[in-house]
């Protein structure tokens, strides 16, 4: 069974997605980074996050076995002053900024 996570924003697009997925029998984890919206995650796996944690996120992501995520919701973006760029950091924005994947799952 494929590991899907859920990295989720404010809004109902990140829960119709996984629901969407559960469907089809993938296995679904939330990755909150707005723990006000946990409300709606209550019957599901969800780990909280912090956006600014980069480090974490992928430890999270390696713990948990995941490999496939989608980024779903409105998020606040930090602002420049506010992210660490640490090694890590810097080699996650080379990687998003040169390449650009999309797929997209219904």
């Amino acid at each position: 069974m494929t590991k899907i996570g859920i990295i989720t924003g404010d809004g109902n697009l990140p829960l119709y997605i996984g629901k969407s997925l559960l469907r089809k029998n993938y296995d679904v984890t939330f990755l909150s980074l707005n723990n006000k919206n946990n409300k709606f995650y209550n019957n599901y796996h969800v780990i909280d996050l912090d956006i600014l944690s980069v480090k974490k996120i992928f430890k999270v992501l390696d713990s948990n076995k995941i490999k496939h995520i989608i980024f779903a919701g409105s998020i606040k973006r930090p602002g420049i002053k506010d992210l660490g760029f640490d090694l890590p950091t810097l080699l996650l924005a080379k990687s998003l900024l040169l390449e650009k994947k999309v797929i997209i799952i219904f």
